[in-house]
């Protein structure tokens, strides 16, 4: 589907890496993600992995984490799929979060996606704060 090819670009645009561990005792990552198939490496060491990692719970965009794992031939069954950020991506994200002020009291931020020029950004669509 579009919206489909569209996360595919916007993961690829972020550098953002899918991956899949546990069961296994291998990290397995996937990238170049507007490849076809994407492009797969494996690390045999996945304690030296130190990057901010993000889950889904459910839902659409673990659906396409999932596809683009089997894409590449990455088992899932049983195993965490995850993605990991590069580092900038993250201090962005941060710095977006402090924008809402109090950072030491928000719980939850919730970010969005959009597209800017030729690529995307990350903005904060809400943001929930202890009393």
């Amino acid at each position: 589907s579009s919206d489909f090819a569209e996360y595919r670009r916007q993961l690829e645009f972020f550098e953002i890496e899918l991956a899949a561990f546990g069961g296994s005792p291998t990290i397995d990552y996937v990238y170049d993600l507007t490849s076809d198939p994407p492009s797969v490496r494996r690390s045999r060491e996945p304690g030296r992995e130190t990057r901010q990692r993000f889950t889904w719970r459910g839902g659409p965009l673990l659906e396409y984490d999932r596809e683009l794992l089997r894409i590449a031939q990455v088992p899932t069954e049983g195993r965490v799929v995850c993605q990991f950020y590069p580092p900038r991506m993250i201090d962005e994200l941060q710095r977006l979060e402090a924008l809402g002020g109090e950072t030491e009291r928000c719980l939850k931020t919730v970010f969005g996606v959009r597209k800017r020029g030729e690529g995307y950004e990350f903005y904060v669509i809400s943001q929930v704060f202890r009393p």
